[in-house]
């Protein structure tokens, strides 16, 4: 035989799975926040590193003209003194 306390219970049952589930789903929609934060980290990352090699390789080329400029100017200084005697 059920009682008035036990169809109480059962509501209080169920309005207490209903909160926990509202917690659930709370809970959860930050973590697709989060997610897209990830994403956003990852291209920023990537985009930096990018750019970084893109810098990288222009140094690199700056580097290979100065040392081609400084061997050309030194061979002709070399070239000019040794013409002159």
């Amino acid at each position: 035989m059920k009682t008035v306390r036990d169809a109480r219970f059962r509501g209080a049952a169920r309005a207490a799975v209903a909160v926990v589930f509202l917690l659930f789903a709370l809970a959860a929609a930050p973590l697709q926040t989060a997610r897209s934060d990830v994403a956003r980290t990852q291209k920023a990352y990537a985009e930096r590193a990018d750019a970084e090699h893109s810098a990288r390789t222009r140094f690199r080329r700056l580097e290979i003209a100065s040392l081609v400029l400084i061997l050309v100017v030194g061979g002709a200084a070399i070239l000019w003194t040794v013409r002159r005697k």
